[in-house]
């Protein structure tokens, strides 16, 4: 049995101004599922969008100051995402309300509020219907209607001024490419408006990892080593012959001079260095190589031995040091290029 089927009101408790009776409002019953992981992509443009200064005003006596609205909220530069959200929200209440008859129109908006897919260059008929959740065969022993004219009438309501989603050039019924070698079936182009076309798109995973450690090599660390317990009594542990009971130290970490001398060496870049060592992100490699601080305890042993073995690998041989052009000089011998 689908999840859905056994939807029922959310159960609303506590104190609130107003109080929905959550009848509107579907939920699972409690005890039966259980949160297992949460996935997330991380969309920079939403903090761009916190981060940016307020416009002030040009002219009067207020000159200088921050622009604001009538209710008091300080008017950025550029609204960017939040502006698209709060527009595909708006539009999204107004088209739910029109019930299913507005049913693939919100779909289609939901869509191309994902940014998945560069719509503008064209996506296919077929997987937009999947995408749509329009199945297969729609309109054998159900309706009249078929797939492109769901569509059609989707993409039309959102041309509409109320809703402004979609420019007028976006396809309402499916194209065919002239050449059907490029284009063996028929596509959709959809053209938004900018008011619901994000500045950037979703962060790549890559990216994400790299704004995640920014964030993390900013804080502190607030652990506190913690002291050795005292020996409680027992026997002196008897030397084993030929064993000794410390480990060996470990070798030296390399700079970031040597790493970045051996990765250049090599001709990578600090991503590809960063895919290679299957460590930190590249922007952990970066301020590491130009001297700033970094939480060295933090990355695991074995990615230092994969450095070390860089290092070696690309890097100055022992017993010659570089000089200003670029060439090596060999200690008691003349420069070699």
């Amino acid at each position: 049995m689908r999840p859905a089927a056994l939807a029922i009101p959310l159960e609303v408790k506590g104190r609130r101004v107003a109080q929905p009776d959550g009848k509107d409002i579907p939920s699972l019953p409690k005890g039966r599922w259980k949160l297992d992981s949460i996935q997330w992509r991380w969309v920079q443009a939403f903090n761009d969008d916190l981060l940016l200064s307020p416009a002030l005003v040009e002219s009067g006596k207020r000159k200088g100051l921050p622009k604001k609205t009538v209710t008091g909220k300080p008017i950025r530069k550029s609204s960017g995402l939040i502006r698209v959200t709060r527009n595909v929200i708006d539009a999204l209440h107004r088209l739910r309300a029109e019930g299913r008859g507005a049913l693939y129109a919100s779909r289609l908006l939901v869509m191309l509020a994902h940014n998945l897919n560069k719509t503008e260059s064209g996506i296919a008929a077929d997987r937009g219907f999947r995408m749509l959740g329009i199945p297969d065969a729609y309109h054998e022993g159900r309706t009249h209607k078929k797939p492109e004219d769901l569509v059609a009438a989707a993409v039309l309501r959102l041309k509409q001024r109320d809703i402004g989603a979609l420019l007028v050039g976006s396809d309402e019924y499916p194209r065919a490419d002239p050449n059907p070698d490029r284009r063996k079936g028929p596509y959709y182009r959809f053209i938004r408006s900018l008011d619901f076309t994000p500045r950037t798109g979703i962060a790549s995973k890559e990216d994400a990892l790299a704004i995640e450690a920014e964030y993390s090599e900013a804080v502190e660390e607030d652990t506190v080593a913690q002291p050795r317990p005292p020996a409680g009594p027992g026997t002196d542990q008897a030397v084993l012959p030929g064993l000794g009971l410390e480990a060996p130290p470990a070798p030296p970490i390399p700079d970031g001079k040597a790493i970045r001398a051996a990765r250049e060496a090599a001709g990578l870049n600090l991503r590809d260095f960063a895919r290679r060592m299957e460590g930190p992100a590249f922007k952990t490699w970066a301020n590491y190589e130009n001297g700033q601080p970094i939480r060295v305890k933090a990355i695991p042993e074995t990615v230092w031995n994969r450095v070390r073995d860089f290092v070696a690998q690309h890097g100055p041989k022992a017993g010659s040091v570089a000089v200003a052009d670029g060439s090596l000089s060999h200690k008691g011998g003349d420069s070699v290029a």
